[in-house]
């Protein structure tokens, strides 16, 4: 490579960040199979080859944007959370959810995936994902119940995964309208809070 393919190329992956959120939006808009890499480099305004400098596929594309839901949604859990707060980190993260979930269509970037799971990259994207999520959410239950003074019968470990899946259920609730959002955030809050305080 000369010195001069080399400078491209370090240019088109100093604007992988901006294309990122781009690119993702697309796939909530249309799933894996029915974007185009013509459709993405659209999004981001530029020529597909100037996205092939950056991911050689748009698998590879595909796949950072599962990376993305992950850092997207930490980043604002983490942004909403006051250490200042009487509330714990979970309580305060459970009432953010219960304003705001659904404001996010990121969640279909994961359903999208989870119809190519015969796929063993997006398999393990996903896999990572859930895991990396769980841990998160479980280091905030486990912080709560410490600081609550909660011994639970159902381990911190098991709340997260109820929690996770709380919040599917909800997505895709959503996504089939059932429901008006209020009953749904609701239910999530409360169903949340109350295996979040679970006792003995």
């Amino acid at each position: 490579m000369t010195a001069g393919q080399q400078k491209t190329a370090r240019r088109g992956t100093e604007r992988k960040p901006d294309f990122l959120p781009l690119i993702a939006d697309a796939f909530v808009d249309k799933g894996y199979r029915r974007t185009t890499t013509a459709e993405l480099a659209e999004r981001c305004r530029v020529r597909e080859n100037e996205l092939y400098r950056i991911w050689p596929n748009k698998k590879a594309m595909f796949l950072d944007s599962i990376g993305y839901v992950f850092d997207s949604s930490v980043k604002q859990w983490a942004d909403g959370i006051n250490a200042s707060s009487e509330q714990t980190a979970a309580e305060q993260l459970i009432a953010a959810q219960s304003r705001k979930r659904g404001d996010s269509r990121l969640h279909r970037i994961v359903f999208s995936g989870l119809s190519e799971v015969d796929d063993p990259d997006i398999r393990n994207a996903l896999k990572k994902l859930y895991l990396q999520f769980h841990e998160v959410l479980a280091g905030y239950v486990r912080e709560h119940r410490v600081q609550r003074g909660i011994k639970s019968s159902l381990s911190d470990d098991a709340t997260a995964w109820v929690m996770i899946g709380l919040g599917s259920l909800f997505d895709i609730q959503h996504d089939l309208g059932q429901g008006t959002m209020k009953q749904r955030r609701q239910i999530l809050g409360e169903t949340s809070t109350a295996i979040l305080n679970m006792t003995d």
